[in-house]
C-alpha cells in the first residue's frame, strides 16, 4: 500500500505519465558485434535506480530494479522512425523506455531511459507486448490484458485471459497463472506462458483462447521432464526470420533450479511428411546463459531485437531479477542471436533399450559434419566419439549405441555448418540412464478428487493388497497406486481432515499385523499412530522415545552409544519383517535407528556413522527402505548427499553385518544412483524397495519407488542390472585375496615395462578408474601405500562391481 501511494504522488508531481530521464547506466562490457555466434554475450547493464522511489531506496538502495518483461516498438509510427525498447518493472510500478537510433543499437551507457508509470501501478506486470496493427502496448497484469498507447495513456481493460477455460479444456490439475506474452505478427494473435502448468498458449486481444477443433492451441515447455514434473520459464518473444516464424523462450529443468538456457522453437505449423513440424517443435538453436554471463538469479523476460547492429546482426535482451535482499543488482543482458544460416538438430533423442542406447534426430538444414559423443556423468574419462556423419543428403537419422554399461550418460550432438560458414552452433545434449536405475514407469500424484494434495512425501508398499501408498505431507491424505502406477483410490490418514496441525512424515506397512504405522510431526515432536489399511485409527498416538540408558548399559569404550542431542524428528520409516521392528531416519540427530510400534528404541540398532562411507557432512535426505534383513545381514536404501551438494539427491544401498542387536560399521555402499539426474527433480521424498514378478513369468525383479515432491510425480526404477559384472577389489592386482601391498604396484610395472604376466582382472589394476592401465596406476597405488595418498577408486576396500570398467577375467573375493 505504501509503495502504491508513492507511485501516485510521483504521477501527480510529474503532471502525467512521463517522468524525467535517469542518470547514465554502468558502462557496457563489450560492443554490439563482438560476438556473432548464436548466443554470444554483447552487453550486461546493471539496473539501479536509486532515488526513483523513496520506498524502493529505503528497502534496498543498491537494488531498486526488478525488470519483468519487455516490448519492442520499431518502424515508422506517426511519421517518425522509432526504435523503442520498453522494460516494465515487475514490482515497483514503473516502466523504462530506451530510445535507440532507428536502426537499433545496444543498451549501453549512452542510452538513458525515460520513466513512465505502469498501468495498475505496482501490481505485478508479468508480460508486455506491442501490436503494430493498432500501435498499442498490451500488458499482462495479474491475468488481465490491458492496452495503452505508447505514452502509457488511453488505458483500456481488454479482458481477462481465459486461464479457467484453458484448465477445463486441457484437463489441467491446477488453474494457471499468466507470465510473459508476445504478439504473433503472422496470426495477429497473442501467445502467453502459463507459469503454473508450463504451457505456452494462443489468445486474442481480449484474452479469449484461440481454439482448433474445440481445443486450445498450445505447446508444453520443452524443458519439462520426460518422466513428468515441471519446468522453469516465464518469458516468450516472437522471432520473424527468413520468412519463417519462431519463438525464443527461456527455460530450465527442475534440476537446473531456474532458467538455464534460451531455446528457439517453431511458431507455426509447416512442412510435409517426415519434414513436417508443429508449433513448439525445437529448431535446434539453443544458447546457455551461465556459460556466457556467469552467475545470475531469476530470468524474468526476453525480447528479440531484429537488425540491432545491421541487417544481419540480431540481438536479444534477457532480463534478470536479483534476489531481493542480496547485494547483487538486477541486470539486462544482451545476446547476439545472428542467423547462423544453418541449424542444429530439430529433434534429438537418446533412449535406453536394454543396455543399448538409440539416438534419433532430424536435421532441418544441411550441415558440414554431425558428430555424436558419449560421456559417463561424474566419470574422469573423457567423452568418446561414437559416430560421425558428413553427407546430410544420405546420412541416417538413427543410430544404435550397443552394449553400454550400466550408468548415467550424457550424449552430445555437435553440428558444424557447411563451409565457408564460420559460425559456431551450440551443442545439444541428452541425458539417459542405462540399465540399473532406469525409470520404467511414472505417474502424477495429482488426483481430481483431492485437488489440495500437492505435497507428496511418504511412501510404502502394501503387500497384502499389492498397492503403493503415497501420503501427502501437508493434508495427511494418501493416494494408492497399482504396481504399474495406475492410480487407484484415495485414503484418509491419521491427519487427513483432522483438526490437528501437523505433518505426515512417514508411513510403513507392517506385514506382521497387516496394518499401517504412520509417523506424524506435531508441535516439533514425532509420534507413531497405527491404522488399519482403510485408515481407521488403532490405539492411541505414542511419542517416539529414545531410552538411551539401555544402550549405555551395554556400551563399551570401544563401542559407545551415539550421542543423542535433540528430541528425535523422524523423517521416514520402513518395516523390517525379520526383526518385526521399524527403521527411521532422525533428521534432528542425523542418525538412523530401529524402534517398535510404540515408538521405543529396540536393542542397540543405532549408528551415527550412517550413511557410510560418506563425508562427515553427510546428510540423510529423509528416506529409508529395508531391502534385506537376516540374522547376519541388514541392507538399507537411503537418500543421501552432502551440504555441498545441496542435500540428499542420491540413492545409496548400504549393507551391514549384523551380530545380535549390533551393526558392524562401516557398511558397504553399492550401488549409488544420482536420483536427481535420473528423475529430474530436486526434492526427493520417501522411497520403498519392492520385489515384483514379471507378468506371466516366474522371474522376480527388484524395483525402487521414489517420490518426487517438487515434481508431484511417483517414479518406478528398475534396480536389476542388464549386465552381469564380476565382483572384484580394486588394488588387488595380483589377486592374492588380500589388501593391496607393495607386490601389487610392482605387478603393474612388471606387466607394462617387462612384458610380465597378464592381469587376472584388468579392472583391479585400473587404480584411478580412467579406463586404462599404465604407470599412473602404479604411482597411484605407491602413493596410497606409502604417502597417505588417495585410496583406489571403488570398489574398495570391499569387493563390488564396475559395470563400465575394463572387464575382469578372473577374481576371487575373500
Amino acid at each position: 500500500m505504501a509503495q502504491r501511494a508513492v507511485v501516485a504522488v510521483l504521477f501527480l508531481l510529474s503532471g502525467g505519465s512521463y517522468l524525467m530521464p535517469l542518470a547514465a547506466q554502468t558502462p557496457k562490457v563489450c560492443n554490439c558485434i563482438d560476438a556473432s555466434d548464436f548466443g554470444g554475450c554483447t552487453i550486461k547493464v546493471p539496473v539501479n535506480y536509486p532515488g526513483l522511489s523513496r520506498s524502493c531506496a529505503r528497502e534496498n538502495a543498491d537494488n531498486c530494479g526488478f525488470p519483468g518483461s519487455a516490448a519492442l516498438v520499431s518502424g515508422n509510427i506517426s511519421g517518425r522512425d522509432v526504435f523503442f525498447v520498453y522494460i516494465a518493472d515487475l514490482f515497483n510500478g514503473f516502466t523504462f523506455r530506451y530510445d535507440l537510433k532507428p536502426t537499433g543499437g545496444a543498451l549501453d551507457s549512452s542510452v538513458v531511459p525515460s520513466v513512465f508509470i505502469s498501468p495498475e501501478g505496482s501490481r505485478s506486470t508479468t508480460g508486455l507486448a506491442f501490436n503494430p496493427v493498432n500501435n498499442l502496448l498490451y500488458w499482462a497484469i495479474e491475468d488481465r490484458l490491458i492496452s495503452t498507447n505508447l505514452n502509457l495513456q488511453a488505458f483500456h481493460l481488454q479482458g481477462t485471459v481465459e486461464l479457467d477455460v484453458l484448465q477445463t479444456k486441457l484437463g489441467l490439475p491446477q488453474r494457471g497463472s499468466l507470465g510473459g506474452i508476445a504478439y504473433h505478427e503472422l496470426n495477429h494473435t497473442f501467445w502467453g506462458v502459463d507459469i503454473v502448468n508450463d504451457l505456452y498458449f494462443e489468445f486474442d486481444e481480449n484474452g479469449k483462447l484461440i481454439l482448433e477443433d474445440g481445443q486450445p492451441v498450445y505447446f508444453e515447455s520443452p524443458a519439462r521432464s520426460t518422466y513428468g514434473g515441471g519446468a522453469y520459464g516465464n518469458g516468450i518473444t516472437y522471432v520473424p526470420l527468413g520468412g519463417a516464424a519462431y519463438f525464443d523462450i527461456p527455460v530450465g529443468t527442475l534440476t537446473d533450479q531456474g532458467v538455464s538456457r534460451v531455446m528457439r522453437v517453431r511458431a507455426a505449423n509447416g512442412g510435409e511428411g517426415s519434414s513436417a513440424f508443429r508449433v513448439g517443435d525445437p529448431v535446434g538453436l539453443t544458447y546457455e546463459i551461465k556459460s556466457v554471463v556467469g552467475n545470475y538469479d531469476f530470468i524474468s523476460g526476453i525480447l528479440y531485437l531484429p537488425s540491432t547492429c545491421g541487417p544481419e546482426n540480431h540481438t536479444e535482451i534477457v532480463l534478470n531479477i536479483a534476489t531481493p535482499g542480496t547485494t547483487g543488482s538486477s541486470k539486462i543482458y544482451q545476446f547476439a542471436v545472428d542467423d547462423p544460416k544453418t541449424a542444429g538438430l530439430s529433434l534429438f533423442t537418446a533412449d535406453a533399450v536394454g543396455n543399448s542406447v538409440r539416438l534419433t534426430w532430424k536435421a532441418p538444414l544441411p550441415y558440414g559434419t554431425l558428430e555424436f559423443s558419449r560421456r559417463q556423468v561424474d566419470s574422469t574419462r573423457p567423452a568418446e566419439v561414437i559416430a560421425t556423419f558428413n553427407a546430410p543428403a544420405t546420412d541416417p537419422t538413427e543410430f544404435l549405441d550397443p552394449s553400454v554399461a550400466d550408468g548415467l550418460y550424457d550424449y552430445a550432438a555437435k553440428v558444424t555448418p557447411p563451409a565457408p560458414n564460420p559460425r559456431k552452433i551450440p551443442d545439444q545434449k541428452q541425458r539417459v540412464v542405462v540399465g540399473l536405475g532406469r525409470v520404467v514407469a511414472h505417474a502424477s500424484f495429482l488426483n481430481g478428487t483431492r485437488p489440495t494434495d500437492l505435497d507428496p512425501f511418504a511412501i510404502t508398499y502394501i503387500g497384502s493388497r499389492g498397492k503403493i501408498l503415497v501420503a501427502d505431507r501437508q493434508t495427511g491424505f494418501a493416494h494408492l497406486f497399482l504396481p504399474d502406477l495406475t492410480p487407484a483410490e484415495v485414503l484418509k490418514g491419521p491427519l487427513g481432515a483432522s483438526s490437528l496441525k501437523g505433518l505426515t512424515r512417514g508411513v510403513a506397512w507392517d506385514s506382521t499385523t497387516d496394518s499401517l504405522l504412520w509417523v506424524l510431526e506435531l508441535s516439533g515432536q514425532s509420534f507413531v499412530q497405527r491404522t488399519t489399511l482403510a485408515g481407521v485409527l488403532q490405539g492411541t498416538r505414542q511419542a517416539i522415545r529414545m531410552p538411551v540408558q539401555a544402550c549405555q548399559a551395554r556400551s563399551t569404550p570401544a563401542d559407545p552409544c551415539p550421542p543423542v542431542l535433540h528430541i528425535p524428528l523422524i523423517q521416514d520409516v520402513s518395516y523390517d519383517p525379520f526383526r518385526k521392528e521399524f527403521w527411521g531416519i532422525d533428521r534432528a540427530n542425523m542418525v538412523a535407528y530401529s524402534f517398535d510400534g510404540a515408538g521405543l528404541l529396540t536393542g542397540k540398532s543405532v549408528t551415527f556413522q550412517l550413511p557410510v562411507p560418506r563425508t562427515p557432512d553427510g546428510l540423510f535426505g529423509g528416506a529409508v527402505a529395508v531391502r534385506e534383513s537376516t540374522a547376519s545381514k541388514l541392507v538399507l536404501d537411503y537418500t543421501v548427499g552432502t551440504i555441498a551438494e545441496g542435500g540428499a539427491g542420491a540413492l545409496a544401498r548400504i549393507s551391514y553385518v549384523r551380530s545380535g542387536d549390533d551393526l558392524a560399521a562401516p557398511g558397504v555402499e553399492d550401488p549409488t544412483l544420482d536420483l536427481r539426474s535420473i528423475v529430474e527433480t530436486m526434492e526427493i521424498g520417501g522411497l520403498v524397495t519392492v520385489d515384483l514378478k514379471d507378468e506371466g513369468t516366474d522371474v522376480t525383479e527388484n524395483f525402487e519407488y521414489v517420490v518426487g515432491t517438487d515434481s508431484l510425480t511417483i517414479y518406478k526404477l528398475r534396480m536389476e542390472s542388464g549386465i552381469k559384472a564380476r565382483d572384484f577389489r580394486r588394488g588387488d592386482v595380483n589377486n592374492d585375496g588380500g589388501a593391496p601391498n607393495i607386490s601389487d604396484p610392482i605387478y603393474i610395472l612388471d606387466k607394462e615395462f617387462k612384458g610380465g604376466p597378464d592381469y587376472p582382472c584388468e579392472d583391479a589394476a585400473d587404480l584411478n578408474d580412467d579406463g586404462d592401465v599404465d604407470i599412473t596406476d602404479a604411482i597411484h597405488l605407491f602413493s596410497y601405500l606409502f604417502l597417505s595418498g588417495p585410496p583406489p577408486a571403488k570398489p574398495f576396500p570391499d569387493c563390488g562391481k564396475d559395470f563400465a570398467g575394463l572387464g575382469c577375467d578372473a577374481f576371487t573375493c575373500l
